[in-house]
C-alpha cells in the first residue's frame, strides 16, 4: 500500500499556511488564473546514512542513486535507517492576479513557509515558497489575442491569451502579479514488515 497521506497532508498544511500569509493585506483581484501547474510524487529507498557528514543516499524507482545533504533543520536524522522508504511530493505552479492601478497590490519578493516534524517522530519536512513579480499591462491585442506586459525594469514581454473573453475584464495600466509557487514535502516511512496493507 502506498502511504502518501502524511506527505500530502504536510504539503497541504504548508501551502495553506503559505497562502494565508501570502494573501494578507492584498485587495481582491479583478482577474486571476493559473498558467501552469504540476504535482509530482516520487518514491525512493534509503541505501546509506552518514550521520557525520549528514548525508543520505537513496535509490529512486528508476534505479538511479542520489546522495542528498541533510540540513541541520532535520532533527530526526538518527531515526533514518537503510531500507526506509522516502516519499517526496513536489508541487509547482505559475499563477497571476490582475489588479487596478493604485490598488492594494501584494509586495514583490519571496514568501516562505516551512513545517518540520517534531523531535522523536519519523523525519519529514515541507517547504513552500512563492516568488511574486509585478508587471504593468502595457498593451492588449484582441486580434491575436495577446497582452504585452512591462516589467519593473522596463522590459516587455508579449503573452498569448488562451481565453479571449478574459480580456474584457482588464485594461491597459492594470497591474499583473505573477506568482511562481514551489512546494516540497518529504516523509520517511519504514516499510511494513508484514508486507501487507
Amino acid at each position: 500500500m502506498r502511504k502518501t497521506a502524511p506527505v500530502l497532508l504536510a504539503l497541504g498544511c504548508a501551502l495553506s499556511l503559505f497562502a494565508c500569509s501570502a494573501r494578507k493585506d492584498a485587495s481582491e483581484p479583478v482577474l486571476s488564473g493559473t498558467l501552469e501547474e504540476s504535482l509530482v510524487e516520487a518514491t525512493a529507498t534509503v541505501e546509506a546514512v552518514d550521520p557525520a557528514e549528514r548525508t543520505v543516499t537513496i535509490r529512486r524507482e528508476n534505479g538511479k542513486r542520489l546522495t542528498l545533504p541533510v540540513g541541520e533543520q532535520v532533527k530526526n536524522l538518527s531515526r533514518v535507517e537503510v531500507g526506509d522508504e522516502v516519499r517526496v511530493v513536489y508541487y509547482e505552479s505559475i499563477a497571476f492576479d490582475v489588479r487596478p492601478p493604485g490598488g492594494d497590490a501584494k509586495p514583490e519578493g519571496t514568501v516562505a513557509e516551512a513545517i518540520r516534524t517534531p523531535v522523536g517522530a519519523q523525519p519529514g519536512a515541507s517547504d513552500a515558497r512563492m516568488l511574486t513579480v509585478t508587471a504593468t499591462l502595457a498593451e492588449i491585442n484582441r486580434a491575436m489575442p495577446s497582452v504585452t506586459l512591462r516589467g519593473p525594469e522596463g522590459a516587455t514581454r508579449t503573452i498569448k491569451v488562451r481565453d479571449p473573453k478574459k480580456l474584457d475584464k482588464v485594461k491597459v495600466g492594470d497591474l499583473v502579479e505573477i506568482h511562481y509557487t514551489r512546494a516540497l514535502a518529504v516523509s520517511v516511512q519504514t516499510p511494513d514488515p508484514g508486507g501487507g496493507d
